[in-house]
């Protein structure tokens, strides 16, 4: 299949371009080595966040009697951390799979050689 523009990665710059060419009727390809979303979502910007979020309601739960408020026996449960970081990585992931999947022309794959010609037959090493 020939395609009108290859993009590579998926993360914040991929995902609108794909999107933006798909809806001007372009057939794209839009190489994501694993997950949807990119490092950002994936193991970047928005777990670290869920993750920094949750340590900072647990200062602020240990600390509490700094602003007059009694919060006894504070204790952080991490496998639960953990499983509610790995929801909202997913729910974004999950989102940008959506918007793949509302565009016909969008194609998504892990492997960037099958969009690549053959090396052989180009002298390519």
């Amino acid at each position: 299949m020939k395609y009108d523009a290859i993009i590579i990665g998926s993360g914040q710059a991929g995902n609108p371009l794909a999107y933006n060419l798909a809806d001007l009727g372009w057939s794209v390809a839009l190489i994501e080595k694993k997950n949807l979303g990119g490092t950002c979502i994936n193991v970047g910007c928005t777990p670290t966040k869920t993750m920094v979020h949750r340590a900072q309601v647990a200062y602020y739960a240990r600390n509490a009697a700094r602003w007059g408020v009694n919060a006894a026996n504070v204790s952080v449960d991490l496998p639960k951390m953990f499983a509610q970081k790995d929801e909202v990585v997913l729910s974004f992931r999950g989102g940008k799979q959506k918007q793949v999947d509302k565009r016909a022309n969008l194609r998504t794959s892990s492997r960037a050689r099958e969009f690549c010609r053959s090396a052989s037959t180009q002298g390519w090493r």
